[in-house]
C-alpha cells in the first residue's frame, strides 16, 4: 500500500532518535525512508546545527525552513506515501499543521505515555485543553485529520486524550523502543569482573532542550562534584564500585573532568544489565532496570532543586510512577530496604510502560503485520 515512509520531527534527527527509532531494521525491510526536519518552521530564529544529525547514505534528509517549501515537497509526494508525525497540534504548531492539513495523506502516530495518575481534575483539564486548540484551529480555518495508524507504546497510553485519534483509528499494540535494544542484546558479552552500581547521566547542566529554553542555568561544578560526592559516599557505605552510563549527547571530555575513569564503554543496555542497582533522577533509560529487574533509586541535589526549570516536579512524577524512592542527596543516604524490588509490580511496570503485547518482535515486524509496505 505504501511505497516510503517520510518522519516528520521538530528538531535534529541525531544518532539516538535514529537508534530509537530502529530504522536500520526499516532499512534492512527495503522501506524506503526520509526525513523532514521542521524545527525553523515551528520557530522561524532556531538554528538547525547540522552536526547533530544523523548522516546514512539509506535516508533521504530533508530540512524544511519555511511554508512555501513544506507545500512544494507536500505537492510532490503520492497517496502510496505514509508520514509518521511526531509534532503535536497546539498553538506553536499551527502553522505546519495549516500547511499539512491541506494535503490528503495517511498519517501515524506513536502514542504519548500517560505518567501520572489520572484524576478528574487532570480529565477534565486535558478535555479543556483539546477544546482549546480544536477551537484555534477552527477559527484559523484548519481541518483536523485523523491518525491512520497509532503505534501503542504501553497499557498506559494517551488515546483515549489525543485527538489526533479517533475510532478509525487502528491501535497497534507495540512497545517503546528500549525493548527494541533488549530483544537485541547479546547473551554472550564478556562479564564485568568487578560489581557496581550505575548513575545514569542526564547531561543536565548542558541539555540541549534546556538551553534552547535558555533554562540551563545549572552550575556543572556544583551539580557534578556533588553527584560524584555521594556515588563516593554509597561506594563506601555498601562496599560496591560504580559506573556513570553518559547520556547519549553528553560530552564525554566534560564529564571525565569530574568522574575519570568511572565512565562506562559498554551501551547503557549492558552497563544496566550488570550492575547490582541503578540511581538517576527521571531518566527513561530506567525502562532496562525493570527489564532486567534492577532497583532503581531516584536522586537529586540543590543545584537541581534551585534551577528555574521544575525539574523536582517532573523527579516526583517519575517516583510516583515508578515506585522508587527519593534521595536529596545533601541529606539522605541509601538504605538497605530501598534495594528491593517487587517483581510482580515490575511486571506490571513493563505491560503499562514499556510492552503491551506478548511477543517478541522488533517494532519494525509489528508494523509490517498492520502496514503493508512495498518491499
Amino acid at each position: 500500500m505504501y511505497n516510503k515512509l517520510i518522519i516528520i520531527v521538530p528538531r535534529e534527527f541525531s544518532i539516538k532518535e535514529y537508534i530509537k527509532s530502529s530504522l536500520e531494521d526499516f532499512i534492512k525491510k527495503n522501506i524506503k525512508l526520509e526525513i523532514w526536519v521542521v524545527k525553523k518552521i515551528l520557530n522561524p530564529l532556531s538554528h538547525v546545527d547540522k552536526k547533530l544529525m544523523i548522516s546514512d547514505k539509506n535516508i533521504q534528509i530533508r530540512i524544511i525552513d519555511n511554508l512555501d517549501t513544506l507545500s512544494e515537497y507536500l505537492s510532490k509526494e503520492n497517496v502510496s506515501t505514509l508520514f509518521d508525525l511526531r509534532i503535536k497540534p497546539d498553538i506553536k504548531t499551527k502553522n505546519f499543521f495549516s500547511i499539512f492539513f491541506d494535503f490528503d495523506f495517511d498519517f501515524m502516530i506513536i502514542s504519548g505515555l500517560l505518567t501520572r495518575e489520572i484524576s478528574l481534575k487532570y480529565i477534565l483539564f486535558y478535555k479543556f485543553k483539546n477544546f482549546l486548540i480544536k477551537l484555534f484551529f477552527l477559527i484559523h480555518n484548519i481541518k483536523i485529520k485523523h491518525s491512520k495508524y497509532v503505534f501503542v507504546l504501553g497499557d498506559k497510553c494517551d488515546s483515549k486524550f489525543n485527538f489526533l485519534i479517533n475510532s478509525k483509528s487502528i491501535l497497534i499494540r507495540g512497545h517503546h523502543a528500549d525493548y527494541d535494544r533488549f530483544l537485541e542484546r547479546k547473551e554472550n558479552t564478556t562479564q564485568i569482573k568487578k560489581s557496581y552500581f550505575v548513575f545514569l547521566d542526564q547531561n543536565a547542566p548542558f541539555h540541549q532542550d534546556l538551553m534552547e529554553m535558555r533554562r540551563n542555568d545549572m552550575d556543572a561544578d556544583n551539580y557534578y562534584f556533588s553527584i560524584k560526592n555521594f556515588l563516593e559516599i554509597t561506594k563506601k557505605k555498601h562496599n560496591i564500585d560504580y559506573l556513570i552510563s553518559p547520556h547519549p549527547r553528553a560530552d564525554i571530555s566534560k564529564l571525565k573532568k569530574y568522574f575519570e575513569n568511572k565512565i562506562s564503554d559498554m551501551n547503557t543496555l549492558e552497563t544496566v544489565r550488570q550492575c547490582k542497582f541503578v540511581l538517576c533522577h527521571d531518566s527513561t533509560a530506567v525502562n532496562f532496570a525493570f527489564l532486567f529487574n534492577k532497583p532503581v533509586i531516584s536522586i537529586y541535589d540543590n543545584e537541581l532543586a534551585k534551577s528555574q526549570y521544575n525539574h523536582l516536579k517532573a523527579i516526583k512524577r517519575f517516583c510516583y510512577r515508578t515506585r522508587s524512592p527519593l534521595k536529596n542527596i545533601h541529606r539522605d543516604e541509601i538504605e538497605d530496604y530501598d534495594l528491593q524490588i517487587s517483581k510482580q509490580f515490575y511486571s506490571q511496570f513493563i505491560k503499562n510502560f514499556i510492552k503491551c503485547h506478548n511477543e517478541n518482535k522488533k517494532r519494525v515486524d509489528i508494523l509490517t503485520g498492520y502496514i503493508n509496505f512495498y518491499e
